[in-house]
């Protein structure tokens, strides 16, 4: 099943995906975070967007994904969603205002984000979700690495919270 979100509105160059009961869902961004493009916490990814700011064309999915069609960047986290209830905002958005909520199994997920930018400068946004079937966290991947990306051997799968003004 996939179905177009809505219009996603990015700035500092990130997007959050995040289980409705984390009430911090701010991640402070290290030089390694950034150069691999995530910072991850048991229930807050934060993603790093290819522009600084905008507004993607936001797509979830939650079937397998067969092939990344072309993706300019793909990052894959597992995310714990214990609510069940799913948030997809950017930093400058207010929660309930513009983002919605999806109603999901609780449990953990792997979470593909899959960008791309068109001619225009406009990005396209999936992020799929694939129920994790076995004992939780796993680690993450950089699957497609745009130049903005200078992925390090070992990928960092700490991150700090932080408040967003």
């Amino acid at each position: 099943m996939r179905r177009v979100l809505r219009n996603l509105y990015f700035s500092y160059s990130q997007c959050f995906v995040f289980d409705e009961s984390e009430e911090q869902h701010g991640c402070e961004w290290t030089d390694e975070h950034v150069n691999q493009g995530f910072v991850r916490r048991e229930k807050v990814l934060a993603f790093g967007t290819i522009l600084q700011f905008g507004t993607a064309r936001l797509t979830v999915s939650f079937d397998p994904i067969a092939d990344l069609g072309g993706a300019g960047r793909s990052i894959r986290c597992p995310l714990y969603l214990p609510s069940g209830k799913l948030v997809v905002m950017g930093p400058e958005e207010t929660m309930y205002e513009t983002a919605p909520v999806v109603l999901v199994e609780p449990g953990w997920y792997f979470v593909t984000c899959s960008q791309w930018v068109d001619d225009n400068e406009e990005v396209d946004m999936n992020i799929n979700f694939a129920k994790d079937k076995g004992a939780g966290p796993q680690q993450s991947a950089v699957l497609i690495a745009d130049r903005g990306l200078n992925v390090p051997k070992n990928l960092r799968e700490d991150g700090a919270p932080v408040e967003l003004l």
